[in-house]
This record gives structure tokens, C-alpha cells and sequence, in this order.
């Protein structure tokens, strides 16, 4: 089995996790620069529910304990460079949850050619569940940044506007291609690379944007689909995305905030444009 910690049984209930992400390397990654973990390796985080009863689980990154071997890979600085998405599940017995987990490494040219280590643990939470949890651990070695020609380290698109406002929401479906202002234009700057990106929605993350004041930011944001979730824009090209929301009633009163994550085949996060929805207390339908 892959790692796994299942403490004894209280009360006839059984509790216990596992998980497939155990000893997991990645290598290249440059200064400046967002990764996602699970196209380099070719498949996401997971964790599973191994026991007799619905848990809730929090996972989330750990400065690992400093090794002594020789040439072991350096404890990892500050965990939010490691961001989960979605930091939590609800799973029922025997059900799996999927994350992405997201490197993102600062600017700094020292990084290069150093190697870091952090772990990921998967934690049960409650007071009403035992303790159980499996823990991850990534490393993964930083190379000096590429500055493309005729651009910088990281230009690899440009998204127009950064920042998407979507007002008077009711809850219910919406097309945002509907509303004036309400798609973004993604630009290749490339004069002979096409480019090819995945987008989707993800719940706000703190270390990509600040959280203006007043919004709150829904975990589970599957209610809100890119289109088209697939873009190939060809060199000097642009295309256009926008979202199809479906915006549940238990969000009516609140302003609700969540990143579009912009990502190549080879996960390089290359943008994380903003979008702000105002939902009224009381529907404007009539």
C-alpha cells in the first residue's frame, strides 16, 4: 500500500488515509515561476478515506526536519511556496480526493542550482473523528531562469484584464460572454511558438493575489467552468475565455472571489486572473 497511518479502532469506527503521493522529485524549475506538481509527474495529489466512516481532510505543506545524509536536499524555506487546491475533502468511506499542488518560487537568483525538500500531509480534523494522517514528501531542484528572446523571464502570456468583475449575480446560471467586460483576452507574445493552456477555476490562494477586503473565497468552486477550458493561440495570436457560472443559492448576500489558473501541457503556471462576483441577498429577477 502506499503510505498510509490508520489508528487503532475507537467505537467500532475505523479511521485511516492513504495515499499515492509518497517520494516525488521534479527538476528544472526556475526562480519566478508557478509549477503544478501533477502534470510534471503525470498525475495529481490524491488521498484516500481508508476507513469506516466520513472524515474531512486538510492537507497542506511542512518544513520537513533537516538531513544530515550528504547532498540531501535542503528543508524548504517558507511551506507557502507550496500551495494545495483544494486544501480540504469530504470522503466518505472509501472515496478518493484529488488536489493540485502548486510550486511557486520566489524571484530570487540564489535559488539556483539548489535542491528542496518539503513534505505534504493529509490530515483527518473534527472533534468528532480520531486522528489520522499520511505524509508526502516532494523535492524538487531550481535552475537558473530563461529569459526568452525579446522578453523577459515569464512573459509567456498576457491577460487582459487582470481582474474580471461579474455585478448582480443572482444565483442561478450565468454566461459571463453575456456582459459587457466580461470575458479576458489572452495573448501569445511569441513571434513562432504556439501556445497551448488549460484554464480552470480554483479557489483564492493568498500568496498568487492579496484578498481585497470583503470578499470571501468559496473552497469548492466547481460551480464556475472556463470556456473553453482548452486554448491554442497561435504566435502573436489571442484568444478569448470567459466563464459559465452556475452560482449556488447558499452564496446570495456575499461577495465571492476565485483565480482562473492559466497552465501549459508541461505545468508552468503562466497566469492567475482574478474574478469578483457581487451576488445580491435578494434575487433582481423578476
Amino acid at each position: 500500500m502506499a503510505g498510509a497511518l490508520c489508528l487503532p479502532p475507537a467505537a467500532h469506527a475505523r479511521v485511516g488515509l492513504s495515499s499515492r503521493f509518497v517520494n516525488v522529485s521534479v527538476d528544472g524549475l526556475e526562480p519566478g515561476r508557478s509549477y503544478d506538481v501533477g502534470k510534471l509527474r503525470g498525475s495529481p495529489y490524491s488521498v484516500k478515506n481508508r476507513g469506516d466512516t466520513p472524515v474531512t481532510v486538510l492537507i497542506e505543506a511542512a518544513v520537513p526536519e533537516k538531513s544530515s545524509g550528504a547532498g540531501a536536499p535542503e528543508p524548504i524555506p517558507d511551506p507557502r511556496w507550496i500551495q494545495v487546491i483544494p486544501d480540504h475533502h469530504r470522503l466518505e468511506p472509501g472515496e478518493t480526493g484529488v488536489s493540485d499542488i502548486i510550486v511557486s518560487l520566489p524571484e530570487d537568483p540564489g535559488l539556483a542550482g539548489r535542491r528542496f525538500h518539503a513534505q505534504v500531509w493529509a490530515r483527518t480534523t473534527g472533534a468528532d473523528t480520531l486522528a489520522a494522517g499520511v505524509a508526502g514528501n516532494l523535492r524538487f531542484s531550481v535552475v537558473p531562469a530563461k529569459a526568452p528572446a525579446g522578453g523577459k523571464a515569464g512573459t509567456v502570456c498576457r491577460v487582459q484584464p487582470a481582474s474580471l468583475y461579474v455585478e448582480r449575480a443572482d444565483p442561478g446560471p450565468l454566461d459571463t460572454h453575456s456582459l459587457a467586460l466580461g470575458t479576458f483576452r489572452i495573448s501569445n507574445p511569441s513571434p513562432d511558438q504556439t501556445l497551448e493552456l488549460t484554464a480552470k477555476a480554483v479557489p483564492w490562494r493568498q500568496f498568487f493575489r492579496k484578498l481585497p477586503s470583503g470578499f470571501t473565497t468559496p473552497e469548492d468552486v466547481r460551480w464556475a467552468a472556463v470556456v473553453p477550458e482548452r486554448l491554442v493561440i497561435p504566435p502573436r495570436g489571442s484568444a478569448q475565455a470567459w466563464l459559465h457560472l452556475n452560482i449556488p443559492a447558499d452564496l446570495a448576500g456575499k461577495d465571492a472571489a476565485f483565480l482562473v489558473l492559466l497552465e501549459t501541457p508541461e505545468g508552468l503556471v503562466v497566469g492567475t486572473p482574478a474574478v469578483y462576483v457581487d451576488i445580491p441577498a435578494e434575487s433582481g429577477k423578476k
